[in-house]
């Protein structure tokens, strides 16, 4: 599902969902970012790499997907179906530590 990160490139992930939400898992890998807070964390990140968003089911993740493309982001796509498609296929999640 991720094709992009199966790649030499560099990726990052980031999930916009709510702290409850992220509580029961998250895709490995993924920076936790949740949408309130992606305009105070832009500098967390990495404009030059290219950044995967995801949400619960994909209506999050397309604005944070405008919103850092407003900002700049040139490589920016969307997880389609968000977590609910990621685990809802069976595909490794991680229950994440405190974040």
């Amino acid at each position: 599902m991720l094709a992009e990160l199966a790649t030499d490139q560099p990726a990052r992930l980031v999930d916009v969902r709510q702290p409850g939400e992220t509580a029961g898992g998250v895709i490995d890998g993924a920076t936790v970012i949740p949408l309130t807070t992606l305009r105070e964390r832009f500098v967390d990140l990495d404009p030059t790499l290219p950044t995967i968003v995801y949400c619960a089911g994909g209506f999050r993740s397309t604005i944070a997907l405008s919103r850092l493309e407003r900002e700049g982001f040139s490589a920016v796509s969307a997880l389609p179906g968000g977590y609910g498609a990621w685990s809802n296929a069976g595909q490794p999640v991680v229950i994440p530590n405190g974040e």
